[in-house]
């Protein structure tokens, strides 16, 4: 019958290994990965208590006055006898960040504000950057709702990729219309022309491999050849060279009226021990089993012939197991494992899934600073005098690479209590 085969590759394939190959591969610059600038540079995301918040200084900066004409004008003079009346020229600024800040807590609560700066070097419409601050207490960890900058192209690709996911989920067939769906001629003509082509690939290696095969035995046989003939010849020259030898030695002994007896056998008996000593006058190449490879060894052995190949061929009878069978069940078997696959596949091509529980999401640009006040309303646990504020990040672009921020700074809430500001010392009068 002629007759293609029906192609096993179906939609699932298509929408989920081909769209997961663009997903992985395709945003990929040949120049160089997206974050490659952010290895390059030292700024990070940071928080800090904004300067309106009073706070405790744990940080400073100092910055040197140029102008100054009366170095260290202070540093000879006594702190506590300074003239009002005259004016000291400081040669050096201190400005303090607070690292410290007391919280009240009221009806069990304290809140935890904070500003969280990111400077537009790192920001790209490319990038979402996701920052987790993080309290401590104790050994407890609590993690506050994540805030993420996105660039107006990491959205779009995030779109893409979703409507890539809504694609394959609409591939899937529901089971009442299989009947319908799957009786498809098309694709068992594509299976039948498959199957002639498996049954030659069947045969054309083996006939490759007869062929190599052959074409080393042959070449083998021909350098062993080579060999032997040119360790016969050695042989041969060596044995000549000492009958030459015996020979010239009789003729002298002769004409000198010398014993002439056992010179020659003298000679062979030279011959003998040099040719079993030396591997050039004795060693001979043969083609063994040893000698084959181990793929060819099955060939070696069992004497097979390119006239031994049998090759499969397609029947009337295995066409119409195919248009009765195969079409069928195979593709209500890849519809079901596409079903069976929902969650694996979200996964392979939705990379970056839309963000749950946030404090803030939000499309930035890059032509400045991001700035943002952050504001937690954070229950008081018992035995809970203070926290300890840090944040981590991660940025993540398009093309699948990533940053991991260096993590902040620590900021510290001391807990403070209206209890605590009571006066527990009795109170009492004399009468």
């Amino acid at each position: 019958m002629n007759r293609k085969r029906y192609n096993s590759t179906t939609i699932w394939s298509t929408l989920g290994t081909g769209v997961l190959m663009l997903t992985l591969f395709g945003a990929c610059s040949p120049k160089g990965k997206m974050t490659k600038p952010l290895f390059m540079q030292s700024k990070s995301a940071s928080i800090d208590i904004p300067k309106e918040e009073a706070g405790v200084v744990a940080e400073v900066v100092n910055y040197t006055n140029a102008d100054t004409i009366a170095p260290d004008a202070l540093s000879s003079q006594n702190p506590t006898n300074l003239d009002t009346s005259t004016v000291y020229k400081l040669n050096q600024v201190t400005i303090a960040a607070a690292r410290i800040k007391a919280v009240p807590e009221r009806n069990g609560l304290v809140n935890i504000n904070f500003r969280i700066k990111v400077p537009k070097t790192l920001l790209s419409t490319n990038f979402r950057m996701k920052l987790s601050p993080q309290l401590a207490s104790h050994d407890s960890v609590i993690k506050l709702p994540i805030v993420v900058l996105k660039g107006e192209e990491f959205l779009n690709k995030q779109k893409q990729d979703y409507a890539k996911y809504d694609a394959y989920l609409n591939s899937i067939i529901d089971t009442t219309a299989y009947d319908s769906a799957f009786l498809n001629r098309k694709q068992i003509a594509k299976d039948i022309r498959s199957r002639q082509k498996f049954n030659w690939n069947i045969y054309h290696r083996q006939w490759k491999m007869q062929m190599a095969f052959m074409a080393w035995k042959n070449r083998t046989e021909e350098r062993y050849a080579l060999f032997n003939t040119k360790q016969e010849g050695y042989r041969n020259g060596l044995y000549h060279e000492y009958l030459f030898q015996a020979q010239e030695l009789k003729i002298r002994n002769n004409i000198m009226q010398k014993d002439t007896v056992g010179i020659e056998k003298r000679y062979l008996k030279k011959f003998k021990r040099k040719a079993g000593v030396l591997p050039q006058y004795w060693l001979q190449r043969d083609l063994t089993l040893k000698h084959v490879p181990r793929k060819y060894r099955k060939l070696y052995t069992s004497g097979q012939t390119l006239e031994d190949i049998v090759n499969p061929a397609m029947t009337d009878q295995d066409s119409i197991d195919i248009a009765k069978h195969r079409y069928f069940y195979g593709k209500i078997a890849e519809n079901e494992t596409k079903k069976r696959r929902q969650k694996e596949i979200f996964g392979k091509m939705v990379p970056y899934p839309y963000e749950e529980t946030m404090q803030l999401d939000s499309i930035v640009t890059t032509d400045s600073d991001f700035v943002y006040y952050y504001k937690h309303v954070q229950p008081v646990l018992q035995g809970m005098k203070s926290l300890h504020l840090t944040m981590k990040g991660r940025v993540d672009a398009i093309d699948l690479s990533s940053y991991v921020l260096p993590k902040s700074d620590t900021l510290t809430y001391t807990i403070s209590s209206l209890v605590q500001l009571v006066d527990s010392t009795l109170a009492y009068r004399e009468v």
